[in-house]
């Protein structure tokens, strides 16, 4: 039997390039020989072991485009073999209510490629035939596997009904808030993205996006009634999955008006339903998507919503292994890119010379308030993070708390450093060492120089055969 090449988690935090068997198309199924795949967020979380629905070994991808080798006749898009396609990769049962509906996103029995089934970041896969949708002529493969993102920005403002004239507040401007804020404006409305990151806002403006606000600058819920007029957002659509966040949509939405939430929170958010009930708001949940595809594919095409634009770089399969690593540790770098001029450090600073600078590249929490105006902590006009040579010693920590201030993820850095030293597993897990991502936050604010990341990834070493056990 032949074999082909495949990106396999063997297990969290062991990604490769494996040998596995041709796969051969089962009834119903075509056999399609894979052009391009999409390396997503939540591919990370499995590679980190965060996202508890992912089994192991796991062959990952779910963002697939590529050419028809074999296929039924019989199949419902009519599609041929030599057609270019892309997979949809929600696999839905077709018997139980939400399927019933048309809401087959919300399927009982709902298995997503490289999630719960085996995944398409291969050099062939197989795949129910009625759930493949031609590509439009002239689209390149890589745009074509950039759909599935897209269809996931469509969903979240489909279920919020959104209409031309409309304001649409989005929190979070990472690529699912992004293509929903250039969805938003290709439907007629007024988009306005909300984030930390002042860097991500201004690739958002370079994007055309209408409004964009750093709030954690800004007021965010006064400059949204600023902007509507006194009304509020007709719709928010909120993409972070922060419980602040989560909270802040019934501030910033109008009066009868809609809230999406399709960024997945990791604890629950306690939410005023007086609120919800005083302003009659509607809150839907946004999972997936459902019938998307050909909106996707057409928007794309007509250059409506251009998706090249949120493209960090493309690699070849054999590449996949290492630049999942590296998209683990520099999450940063594969967001918004970051310029490295010296200068302009040194002319935003005031003089100071390049030999006085250690250069940080900037992470989330670019925007962070810095409670003590003494930290020696500088940000050049291009988003560079510079700090004071003499101030880069790793120091005694002082407990000054900065660490959770800043982190996205509202986890304690504080108290994992010092359970890390006790060697406390246990104590980690219930502290939810694993969400870390490594943005570095709470090392380039620390006013010790702790090189808290390597410690947080000594933590998760000693998590990971609690894990395994359980």
């Amino acid at each position: 039997m032949s074999e082909i090449n495949a990106i396999r988690f063997a297990e969290p935090w062991q990604v490769s390039c494996v040998k596995i068997p041709m796969p051969e198309p089962k009834p119903g199924e075509a056999l399609i020989k894979i052009m391009a795949a999409g390396i997503c967020g939540s591919d990370i979380g499995a590679f980190r072991g965060t996202n508890g629905l992912v089994s192991y070994p796991r062959v990952i991808g779910h963002e697939l485009a590529g050419v028809v080798v074999s296929i039924p006749e019989n199949n419902k898009n009519g599609i041929k073999v030599g057609d270019r396609v892309v997979v949809d990769p929600y696999l839905y049962c077709g018997h139980c209510y939400p399927c019933s509906i048309g809401r087959t996103n919300c399927c009982d029995n709902l298995h997503v490629l490289g999630v719960h089934v085996e995944g398409g970041m291969a050099e062939y896969f197989c795949h129910p035939a009625d759930m493949l949708i031609k590509i439009p002529d002239g689209m390149s493969w890589v745009q074509a596997a950039m759909a599935e993102p897209l269809t996931i920005s469509l969903h979240g403002i489909h279920r919020g009904g959104l209409k031309a004239g409309e304001y649409c507040a989005i929190i979070g401007a990472g690529p699912i808030g992004l293509a929903a804020a250039m969805v938003a404006q290709a439907y007629g409305a007024h988009a306005i993205l909300l984030d930390l990151v002042q860097e991500r806002l201004d690739f958002a403006k370079s994007l055309g996006v209408e409004y964009t606000i750093n709030s954690g600058k800004e007021d965010a819920n006064a400059r949204v009634h600023e902007i509507t007029g006194g009304e509020g957002a007709q719709q928010v659509m909120e993409c972070s999955g922060a419980n602040p966040a989560i909270r802040s949509t019934l501030d910033l939405v109008s009066h009868a008006g809609r809230i999406t939430f399709t960024g997945w929170p990791k604890k629950e958010t306690s939410l005023p339903t007086d609120t919800i009930t005083r302003k009659e708001i509607d809150l839907r949940g946004a999972r997936t998507s459902a019938g998307e595809f050909p909106e996707a594919l057409e928007l794309i095409a007509s250059k409506k919503v251009d998706m090249l634009k949120l493209l960090t770089k493309t690699v070849t399969l054999e590449e996949v292994p290492e630049t999942i690593i590296d998209i683990e540790k520099n999450p940063g770098n594969y967001m918004v890119k970051l310029g490295t001029n010296v200068q302009e450090i040194i002319d935003h600073c005031g003089g100071v010379t390049g030999e006085d600078v250690v250069l940080k590249m900037g992470g989330p929490m670019m925007g962070a308030p810095i409670k003590d105006t003494n930290v020696p902590i500088i940000k050049g006009s291009n988003g560079i993070i510079a700090i004071a040579a003499d101030h880069t010693e790793e120091k005694e920590c002082i407990k000054c708390g900065r660490c959770v201030d800043v982190c996205p993820m509202e986890l304690q850095p504080l108290e994992i450093y010092k359970l890390g030293q006790l060697g406390d597993a246990e104590g980690l897990l219930k502290l939810n060492v694993m969400d870390c991502f490594s943005c570095k936050c709470c090392e380039y604010i620390c006013s010790s120089k702790i090189p808290l990341v390597s410690k947080i990834n000594a933590a998760k070493g000693l998590v990971m055969p609690l894990l395994k056990k359980k």
